[in-house]
């Protein structure tokens, strides 16, 4: 059994706090940001949904690089059981406003899909 220092169990707590979704006011607090569900369509709640409560959730989304926007395929989750614990957000956001974000199973790291950018959800 792994023998874990005070200070890591305080912060594993915190963790775990925040990590609770919590209807609130019109809004939707998630693990690391409270989001306005009022500006969201139905499939991005249903995103939002999916990637709190699955190890992997599949999706497509508009994505502007150099050329313009492109489609872009992701997996990932906000599900933390499944994010490496290095990876945690050190300071949680208090408001993403625009942006739902995920960590990125492909990329390894945190990545962000712009509200009304969503295209389809692959795990329906």
């Amino acid at each position: 059994m792994k023998d874990i220092s005070t200070n890591e169990q305080n912060e594993e707590h915190a963790f775990s706090e925040l990590s609770k979704p919590n209807k609130i006011r019109k809004g939707y607090k998630m693990k690391y940001a409270y989001i306005n569900v009022e500006k969201l369509s139905s499939m991005e709640v249903r995103l939002l949904n999916l990637l709190d409560e699955n190890k992997e959730v599949h999706f497509i989304f508009w994505k502007k690089d150099g050329s313009g926007e492109v489609r872009r395929e992701a997996r990932g989750t906000r599900n933390t059981e499944y994010i490496p614990r290095e990876k945690w957000p050190k300071n949680p956001t208090d408001d993403v406003g625009s942006r739902i974000n995920y960590y990125d199973f492909d990329r390894e790291d945190w990545r962000s899909v712009s509200v009304g950018k969503l295209i389809e959800i692959k795990n329906d």
